[in-house]
């Protein structure tokens, strides 16, 4: 069915923002009253919910800032980015000393990800045991941005499928150490060779475990189970999705450095890429 003659692109964005967002507001507020709650400035809560909540007479300058009060000062920022457990990399640099380490960087295609979840992401890790941060040189490490991008960009971007088997794959004396969810052994002697082709190692098989549930279907199920938390009705995690991961970037960590190096970010991601 075609747009309408009188329509306007500016009104429908403000209608359709107001229609979605509000509901958030709504939600995020529902201590200060319900769906009827009459608008006042009265309590702290209250007056935040009006200044959250958009108004049909909003000029485009409102709404941003509605918006960014919101989303930028109320949540900080959260909702832009995962939560993370973790710590800062110059703590952790203080009491732990590394050889240089490889992340690879994998991830879903937005339009072949399942709209009501978060999109899959995927790292493989290796170390450099031969190197350390006084050895490795910014020529070596531009070699090893070509050789990842040979191997995981060339034509088409490096991907396996994802799935409830946990393969691993144990050499400490290379730097290896890989936990990986794939789909069958298929897909993980796939991802095994691509990347022990970094350094032109061969797998030696012996090393693969894969890891099968007796009852894949039930203990990871694909439509997550609700628990009720703090009296809210919560969706838990999704355990081991199925789906396929592509490349996206890699990056070099060096002890001494809490930044990373970037070695290859087709995805442009980063910044300053030694291999572009």
């Amino acid at each position: 069915m075609p747009l309408p003659d009188n329509f306007s692109p500016a009104e429908h964005l403000q209608d359709v923002v107001m229609l979605t967002q509000n509901k958030i507001v709504r939600a995020e507020f529902n201590d200060v009253g319900d769906d009827d709650w009459v608008q006042d400035i009265n309590t702290p809560r209250a007056s935040l919910r009006v200044a959250c909540t958009h108004q049909d007479a909003d000029s485009v300058d409102m709404t941003l800032i509605r918006l960014w009060l919101f989303y930028g000062v109320l949540r900080k920022a959260k909702d832009f980015h995962p939560s993370i457990y973790g710590i800062p990399a110059t703590s952790f640099q203080e009491t732990n000393k590394m050889h240089p380490q490889i992340h690879l960087y994998f991830e879903e295609k937005a339009t072949e990800a399942d709209p009501r979840y978060s999109i899959l992401r995927s790292q493989v890790s290796l170390r450099l045991m031969n190197e350390t941060t006084d050895t490795l040189t910014k020529a070596e490490a531009t070699a090893l941005g070509t050789k990842i991008k040979s191997l995981f960009n060339s034509g088409t971007a490096f991907f396996w499928k994802r799935g409830k088997e946990l393969a691993s794959y144990v050499d400490q004396e290379k730097g290896y150490y890989f936990q990986i969810l794939v789909f069958n052994e298929t897909e993980a002697k796939k991802v095994i060779e691509q990347v022990l082709d970094i350094r032109g190692h061969t797998p030696n098989w012996k090393l693969l475990n894969i890891k099968k549930n007796a009852e894949p279907a039930t203990t990871y199920p694909t439509i997550p189970v609700t628990k009720v938390i703090m009296g809210r009705s919560t969706k838990q995690p999704r355990r081991r999705p199925v789906g396929t991961v592509r490349f996206v970037s890699a990056v070099l960590m060096l002890h001494g450095k809490p930044d990373p190096i970037v070695l290859y970010d087709p995805s442009g991601t980063y910044l300053g890429a030694l291999v572009k």
